[in-house]
This record gives C-alpha cells, structure tokens and sequence, in this order.
C-alpha cells in the first residue's frame, strides 16, 4: 500500500528543517524558494587564495541548502548565485532544469505538484510545465543527449508510488519506471541515448533502440548503489556511489567506483575510511571528475560540512588525503566557496 503522500510531505519538510537547522550552526542556511536570484557569491563567505587548476568548464553546485553556485573554472570567474529550493540539472543549450514541489490547500484536501522550469543561467524562466505529484527523494532530473526527453523521479498522483519518469519538454509523460520501494537513487544518459540506472545493488541500462525494458548491467550482492551514477562524456565508462557493506551514512562506508559501460573492470577511485563520496561528475573532456566528500575536516581553509574535489580519471584508490597530483582540493585551492552541501551532486557543464 502506497503511504498516504500528506505523510510523504512531512517527512519532506521535516527533512529540510533539519538540514536548515545543521546548515545554520555551521554559519548559514540558504533560504529562498521559487526561482528567486541571489546577489554575488561573496555572501557566502568566499575567502579565496587566488589559486588555479587549469581545467575547463563550468562547475555547478549547491553550498547550503538551495545556494547554488556556478564557477568558470578556466577563468577563475563566479556566476549569479542563485536561490533555488529544488533540483537542477543542465540541458544541450546550455540551460538549467529546475524541478520544485508545493501544494495548494483546496477545501479538506491538499494537492501536491511538481514544476519543472527551463531557466537560463541567470536564473530567468523560459519556460514551464507543472505535473500532479511530490518529491520522494532529492534526485536531480537528467535531459537526454538530443534535448527531448527529461527523466525526473517524483510520485505521479496517479500512480501513489514513487516513480522515474520519462516526460518530453511540454511535460507530456512517456514511460514510468515504478519504484515501490524507493530504491531508485540515481540514473543518467549515455551520450548515445542509453538510460542507466541505479537500483538497490544494481545498475541496469534501457537502450530504447532494442526496447523500454530495463536490462541488467551488473549486480553487486549485498551492496547498495547510492547518490551518483555518471556516464563518461565518451560513453564508455559510469561512475558510481556504492557501499559494500552498511547502508550507515556519514561514516565512510559509501566510496567511489568506476568500471566499463558493460559492467567490466571495475575498480575503486576513492575510498575514504570516515567520509562518504556523495556525488560525481565527468569533466567535459572525460579527463577528470568533480566529486563531493561529506563532512569534511581536511581542508585548510576551514573545516566544511562537504567540499568538492577533483580527481583524474585514471586515478584508483585514493583517500583524497594523501598527497598526490591525481586529488586537487578546491577548498585548499581555491577557497572557501567549495565547502559544498555534502549531499549534493555537482554538475560540470561544457561552457
């Protein structure tokens, strides 16, 4: 039996209480809903020392709670910080995909929606479409690789159940993937248009060329993939959030794997022994990845709750501590603006 989505609500705003309250004794808590713009990124306490990593790209990610942050890495540059209480993601023109819930009260009944924005990168609406339902988890929405399809997780009124859905860019619903238990945490496309998904202790694929069924790439017993599945630009590689052992967070148990697209050679990228590797993102030349660590103590500027890191592709086995040119540690490199929001998954876009 599907929980009745007024429990489902709660939980949800419990769930931001909490984060709010931690995010305030640590120095701050983003506020803010909608799709209202935030001033420069120096509110945020950005101490900098002026470093430089000689990567490309933009970096993408949430520093507090709905605070997100945009960075030029080639040009040491911050974007507009923008104020959103949701979930993002990027699309083939360079846009955000923004994906917020709320409810009206109509009588004795309430009803929840989802809204999904096309935003540019200032944070100004171009377009929108809403959809009957609520969040379940905080997952972010991924476009396809031609720009038509978006797949979002949410609970579709009429399914009562959590769901990864396929909508096309008017909102119209395509295909559901049913999630009765909650199980899908993460899921990304192929640069050729394969959905992989992570599912409990699996990863499976849907080729929509062969067909709609999900096939399986790899099971792993008695392990639990979490938070961060990402196709390499090239699209021969995905890489994951997985724990081995105890489905505990923040105790280090969660490490970063990669392996082939066909569920050969895995190996372990990061094994961290107290922190857990939250999120993970392909540079767009597939050399480096950009990845969250949770509770983070290391880093010289200031201890953070989560910071990001990159790491080279090739690299196996680190402990983003030791000292090593496959770790770059943008907290030590270059400020305090990278103290992240431990949970989120950054995004590192082409422009």
């Amino acid at each position: 039996m599907s929980e009745n989505p007024i429990v489902t609500k709660t939980r949800s705003l419990y769930r931001i209480f909490i984060l709010c309250s931690l995010a305030f004794l640590n120095a701050a808590c983003g506020g803010g809903g909608g799709s209202s713009k935030g001033g420069s990124s120096s509110s945020d306490g950005d101490g900098s020392p002026g470093g430089s990593t000689g990567l490309e790209g933009t970096l993408i990610f949430e520093k507090v709670v709905n605070k997100i942050h945009q960075y030029n890495l080639a040009t040491n540059e911050a974007k507009e910080v923008l104020e959103l209480d949701g979930v993002i993601g990027v699309d083939e023109s360079q846009n955000l995909i923004f994906v917020e819930d709320d409810f009206q009260v109509e009588g004795d009944g309430v009803n929840f929606r989802v809204t999904t924005h096309t935003m540019d990168r200032n944070g100004n609406v171009i377009s929108s479409f809403v959809k009957p339902g609520s969040f379940t988890l905080d997952v972010d929405p991924k476009v396809s690789p031609d720009g038509s399809v978006i797949a979002m997780y949410y609970e579709p009124e009429n399914l009562g159940i959590p769901a990864l859905v396929l909508v096309n860019r008017n909102g119209d619903t395509l295909r559901y993937y049913e999630d009765q238990h909650s199980h899908i945490r993460a899921f990304d496309w192929s640069p050729s248009g394969v959905l992989y998904i992570a599912e409990d202790d699996s990863i499976y694929k849907v080729d929509f060329q062969v067909g709609p069924g999900k096939q399986l790439v790899r099971k792993f017993n008695n392990s639990h993939v979490w938070d961060t599945l990402s196709i390499s630009p090239n699209g021969m590689q995905v890489a994951f959030s997985m724990s081995q052992t105890s489905m505990t967070r923040g105790s280090g148990y969660f490490d970063l794997y990669v392996m082939n697209v066909d569920g050969t050679n895995l190996r372990v990228m990061v094994n961290n022994e107290e922190h857990d590797i939250h999120g993970a993102a392909w540079s767009p030349d597939g050399k480096h990845l950009a990845i969250t660590r949770g509770i983070d103590v290391h880093d010289a500027i200031q201890p953070c709750r989560g910071a990001l890191y990159i790491i080279k592709a090739t690299a196996a086995n680190l402990t983003l501590d030791e000292n090593s040119p496959d770790v770059i540690s943008l907290v030590d490199t270059l400020g305090d603006r990278f103290c992240s929001n431990p949970a989120s998954v950054p995004i590192w876009a082409d422009w």
